[in-house]
């Protein structure tokens, strides 16, 4: 999946390799972008919405099958940006950074058996800004991100332990900057 700027708008847009041909995802007039497929759901995609002024970016789905259904992944809230990043290789995982007036922070939304998803949870402490946070692509044991704590930008690893993230470890694996 592809995010397109075109007429000042931003649509998701499904590319075809094997076909080579696009099939438009989002049809409102809003801006879409940072698509996310459901590794366990081939046709499920997670994105990022604006739905208003400047700081109102919203995690929303949809289905490629049924692209009229565009849904909220959690409670819309204003005057916070969300940005979805990536989803675990089991789906049940969606790590996103939230900014705004309060706690900005990575965030891990976990989804339940039932497909619902729950509260989500402060990954990384708000102190700092961090961003880009990456599952690991075969496991989903750690998580990339690229954080501003040591006053530049660098990328670090983290342990991901669901219910417990004080466990495990952070390391920086970058130096000199990243991005």
């Amino acid at each position: 999946a592809v995010s397109i700027w075109e007429n000042e708008q931003r649509h998701i847009w499904e590319y075809d390799l094997i076909r080579d041909i696009y099939a438009q995802l989002t049809f409102e007039h809003s801006c879409n972008f940072l698509p996310c497929w459901v590794p366990t759901d081939a046709r499920k995609l997670a994105f990022s919405k604006r739905i208003g002024g400047e700081y109102n970016h919203q995690l929303f789905q949809v289905n490629a099958n049924d692209v009229d259904k565009v849904e909220p992944i959690v409670p819309l809230r204003t005057n916070r940006d969300r940005f979805v990043h990536s989803i675990s290789p089991d789906g049940k995982y969606m790590a996103y950074s939230e900014n705004g007036v309060e706690a900005p922070g990575l965030f891990i939304l976990g989804v339940g058996d039932d497909g619902q998803p729950g509260e989500p949870v402060l990954f990384i402490d708000s102190k700092y800004s961090a961003w880009a946070a990456k599952f690991h692509p075969s496991n989903g044991r750690y998580i990339a991100y690229a954080s501003n704590i040591t006053g530049e930008s660098e990328i670090y690893v983290k342990k991901f332990v669901w219910g417990n993230f004080d466990e495990g470890w952070v390391r920086k694996v970058s130096s000199e900057g990243g991005k």
